[in-house]
């Protein structure tokens, strides 16, 4: 999510730019480990992203997210539950860090469901239920 929350900042009205001002702005915890970072730098120096983007507002947005996110140093191992190793690396970070959501486009994720108490989820899905909080929270903004 976070890649493409990054792109999708060039629109940030699209569903992953709302998502990543919103953890930005401290509306949710964003929690990442070194491994995860270093898969977001390797897919954004990936011609395609360097083509479609503007590097200079992701390269902003990804050093925002070093500053603000929550970093985790996987406590438990992960190996054989997603079919890549990058994914498990991924649901060892959301285990260790306690997280609720784990907000992903990856189809092979989202159907495991729940993993370990971390909730797979679309983005599309995790925007309606901030949208959802927001209206029964009429103070959060």
């Amino acid at each position: 999510m976070i890649v493409s929350g990054l792109a999708g900042l060039d629109v940030p009205t699209s569903t992953p730019g709302i998502i990543m001002l919103q953890g930005l702005s401290g509306t949710f915890e964003l929690v990442v480990s070194s491994a995860i970072l270093a898969e977001v730098e390797r897919t954004l120096n990936k011609p395609y992203f360097r083509s479609h983007s503007s590097s200079e507002l992701i390269r902003g947005a990804f050093v925002s997210v070093v500053e603000t996110a929550t970093f985790v140093l996987p406590t438990i191992t992960v190996a054989g539950i997603a079919t890549h190793t990058e994914d498990d690396l991924i649901l060892a970070t959301a285990v260790s860090g306690r997280v609720d959501y784990l907000v992903t486009g990856d189809r092979m994720l989202l159907q495991l469901g729940e993993y370990q108490g971390a909730h797979l989820i679309s983005p599309r899905d995790f925007l309606n239920s901030l949208e959802a909080y927001a209206r029964a929270q009429p103070e959060w903004t």
